[in-house]
């Protein structure tokens, strides 16, 4: 029977069924990206070995948890085990620093971590692995330049044997990378002298396995966001104002004296944060409150009236977060009122979707939202820049799985950046317990040692090696240090560079209530990373707990002006 003959009930019925279908054959097909661990481990060969003081170290980039497996003294596979993020755009470099309890031999291994899979992704594939950095042990071939067969020499391959390639930006010429495939490992066998420290640092990179969709530029180009940029140069936040619950006062308040001193320090935009849900109507048109509109139109109108340009975005939808699916109408149409209204306002505006996604609204998720929220602004605000960011509270460690619409070439992603988080969140209430101890100094280790009160112990057990490692180790390998900050920021420039997207660190800072000199020091360090990668940020806040400017003296916090705005010109955006 010819379909024309079908009747209009007959066709949706055979539609619903064969979308069924397929959508049964994607949830099968598991969509495959590169493994998101590189592993190591260091096995003593005794059962009766063990270590004391346990540091991961930080270098130059961002490290993963560690943790003592099993008790010295226990059978078994007693040792330290360890992983740190790696992804496909820049270099993740790690280590560790222990000092054995006694004489003896152990296994040192590297290679990807296990492949996982969920209900729509398989994470997998090998690793590539750079030359080593030890010291305190007699290790062989750490740059792997010489080789004796599939191996290089002192090294050994359990599973299947990799390949290797020259290092072009090595430390030596003849410093190599291995190809570590997946579910094999790279060993050597090492002999660890009691009581002597022993430092390891490493870097390794993702590579990309078979299946592997690559993220393609914008098919139109990112010219007009790149443009944009540069009026988001240096930034600041409005923070706990209109973020705030209806029957909740967070403190602040601004008015145009805040505007008229957030440009005359040298800022250039400002970001306010607004928590549109607030009083938001039912039903199909869910109407956003008038007091909600009121309150962010007079804000807006000030930023103008001062030349500075304004990112209105969406912040603490907690609801959204938890379950993007049950409230997407919600946040659809909530957008859809925003553009209408704020595209017809004076001055520069831009708008940035959601603050911080995470839980249920994770990456992936975020992807599919991105996909059906920006055609929708678009009607009705065609030539708006928009900042669409990551999961995992914007981690610019989830920028390798955003995916972007690639007929639009005005969008920015954003990321934020709070490492050292025990540094910058001390004493926070709203983050306690994990952020209950104070006192930590930038850069660590402080003039005495720090151990977690046990509030913050019971939180998550990585803190206890975090401040043994602030404590003991000193500066340029400690993990309250300048050189902790740039890994984020590197991969963001990394990406940036690969996707044809430019990037905007949306939020960065450090809270009030940490000692004023560590404090400046800790912006200046970051603002010096955030001008050499050329990323342009807005910081965490002009005057609440993370307050750049001290309200009740009508001035900057101390030493913090000319951490930020040194006298030397800013380079060009490019």
């Amino acid at each position: 029977m010819p379909l024309t003959t079908l009747s209009p009930m007959s066709l949706f019925r055979i539609a619903l069924l064969c979308s069924a279908l397929l959508s049964g054959c994607a949830q099968r097909r598991a969509e495959t990206w590169p493994v998101r661990e590189a592993a190591f481990s260091i096995v003593p060969e005794s059962a009766d070995a063990g270590f004391d003081r346990l540091a991961m170290l930080w270098g130059r980039g961002w490290s993963g948890a560690l943790e003592e497996k099993v008790p010295p003294g226990t059978a078994g596979a007693a040792g330290l085990h360890g992983a740190i993020p790696v992804n496909r755009y820049a270099w993740t470099d790690g280590g560790i620093r222990f000092v054995p309890l006694a004489d003896g031999w152990a296994c040192l291994s590297f290679g990807p971590a296990l492949p996982t899979e969920t209900d729509r992704h398989v994470f997998r594939g090998a690793v590539a692995l750079r030359a080593l950095c030890v010291q305190g042990i007699a290790a062989t071939n750490v740059s792997f330049g010489m080789r004796s067969g599939t191996a290089p020499t002192g090294w050994t391959w359990q599973g299947k044997p990799g390949r290797f390639e020259a290092d072009e930006s090595g430390r030596q010429p003849s410093d190599t990378v291995a190809h570590i495939p997946e579910s094999s490992r790279l060993e050597q066998r090492l002999w660890l002298a009691a009581g002597q420290p022993v430092t390891l640092r490493f870097s390794a990179r993702a590579l990309d396995p078979a299946g592997f969709r690559d993220v393609r530029p914008p098919s139109c180009g990112s010219a007009a966001a790149y443009s944009a940029l540069r009026f988001f140069r240096r930034g600041v936040n409005l923070g706990n104002h209109l973020e705030a619950p209806p029957d909740e006062d967070w403190g602040a308040r601004y008015d145009p004296a805040d505007f008229e001193a957030i440009r005359a320090q040298g800022f250039d935009h400002v970001r306010l944060p607004v928590a549109w849900h607030h009083g938001m109507g039912e039903g199909p048109g869910h109407a956003i409150a008038r007091e909600r509109f009121e309150r962010a139109d007079a804000l807006v109108r000030m930023a103008a009236e001062h030349d500075l340009a304004v990112i209105l975005n969406w912040h603490h939808f907690d609801a959204f977060t938890a379950d993007p699916i049950s409230q997407g109408r919600r946040f659809e149409s909530g957008w859809m009122q925003i553009a209408r209204r704020y595209v017809r306002f004076p001055g520069r505006i831009a708008f940035e979707l959601l603050n911080e996604p995470r839980d249920a609204a994770d990456t992936f998720a975020m992807n599919a939202v991105y996909a059906r929220v920006i055609p929708i602004i678009r009607e009705h605000a065609p030539e708006t820049t928009l900042f669409v960011g990551p999961g995992q509270w914007n981690s610019a460690l989830e920028l390798p799985y955003l995916r972007l619409p690639r007929n639009d070439g005005n969008l920015v992603a954003t990321v934020h950046h709070y490492e050292p988080f025990l540094f910058t969140h001390q004493g926070a209430e709203w983050t306690r317990p994990l952020t209950a101890t104070s006192g930590l100094r930038f850069p660590g280790p402080g003039p005495e040692p720090l151990l977690p009160v046990s509030e913050t112990a019971q939180a998550a057990d990585w803190t206890w090696v975090w401040f043994r490692a602030y404590s003991d180790l000193p500066k340029p390998l400690n993990p309250c240090g300048s050189e902790g900050l740039d890994y984020p920021l590197r991969l963001a420039r990394a990406w940036s560079e690969r996707t044809g997207r430019p990037v905007h660190v949306g939020e960065w800072g450090c809270i009030a209530l940490a000692e004023p000199a560590s404090r400046a020091r800790y912006h200046r360090a970051m603002r010096e990373r955030l001008d050499a990668w050329d990323l342009p940020w807005a910081l965490w806040d002009w005057k609440s707990h993370f307050r750049y400017w001290n309200p009740e003296r009508n001035e900057p916090e101390p030493y913090l002006r000319p951490a930020l705005f040194p006298a030397k010109p800013l380079p060009p955006f490019e």
